[in-house]
């Protein structure tokens, strides 16, 4: 119980010394963190992900836990209890004794449900704590607010959405479209792009398999305005694609996340580098 309202106090600021009683009573009998407070405790462990990072990176050890909350003068009781628990629970001095390879162990760890003599992953430090956070936790409620994590992850590698494309250029192009459209049906043919020096041959051939998914050689006014939207928009609110002033593509994805799921933009070379992590729906 000590522990666990030092750990609130650090994260939340909330104990039974400042919030009552009965607010850390509530607060130990959850299963769970709501949205909020995990929002808060992703900052703050993204903080310490950053603190390991300038150690020299690799994973985060239990000690950069302690710390990271015992830089303020004002959290080092806190801290210094938090960390004493730390250390007995999951750290205890190694023996001499070598493993299978001879090399010497640098700690050993006791738990209930962690193995002996190894050290604990970045994932299992993050448990340890959400465990301490919220000692009722099941295996449930952790992966819930795994995935609550996963969203939050995504929106933090979420950019701004593009503008819409200004109604006044949006009129000059409908007038351009006016004029490829010879046949008054709103669906002028993709050579009309050639014949108007908007495109060469093999541009035109590259929109129309891209854009032409029913096979009619046609295009609508929102595709024509799709393949000469300028840098810095968004061609109008469907597109699910765009381009920054800076070249950067983007795309509108969703991923599911457990119960959650994420919707936003993102950078190609986001995408592609958390493909093997997240199923993007595109």
């Amino acid at each position: 119980q000590a522990v666990h309202e030092s750990l609130r106090v650090l994260v939340f600021g909330v104990g039974s010394g400042g919030g009552g009683h009965d607010v850390q009573d509530t607060m130990s009998e959850q299963g769970r963190g709501s949205m909020e407070e995990l929002k808060v405790f992703y900052v703050k462990w993204t903080e310490i992900v950053e603190l390991r990072q300038s150690r020299g990176g690799g994973g985060v050890h239990l000690l950069d836990v302690g710390d990271y909350f015992g830089r303020s003068k004002g959290d080092r009781f806190w801290a210094g209890k938090l960390s004493r628990h730390l250390k007995h629970r999951y750290m205890q001095p190694a023996s001499n004794d070598e493993d299978d390879d001879g090399a010497e162990q640098e700690c050993a760890f006791s738990s209930d449900v962690l193995p002996r003599r190894r050290s604990l992953d970045s994932s299992e430090v993050q448990d340890v704590l959400l465990r301490l956070l919220w000692p009722r936790c099941t295996d449930d409620d952790l992966a819930w607010m795994h995935f609550v994590f996963d969203v939050y992850k995504l929106e933090s590698m979420a950019e701004a959405p593009l503008p819409v494309l200004p109604a006044k250029r949006r009129r000059v192009l409908l007038n351009s479209f006016k004029g490829l459209d010879r046949s008054g049906e709103n669906l002028p043919p993709y050579e009309a792009l050639v014949e108007a020096e908007l495109v060469n041959e093999e541009i035109c051939m590259f929109l129309q398999e891209q854009y032409d998914k029913d096979g009619s050689g046609t295009f609508t006014f929102e595709v024509f305005l799709e393949i000469l939207c300028p840098y810095g928009f968004r061609a109008h609110e469907g597109v699910t694609k765009a381009v920054t002033d800076e070249g950067v593509r983007l795309k509108w994805v969703t991923c599911p996340c457990g119960e959650l799921v994420f919707s936003g933009w993102l950078s190609d070379d986001t995408v592609a580098a958390l493909s093997q992590e997240f199923n993007f729906v595109h």
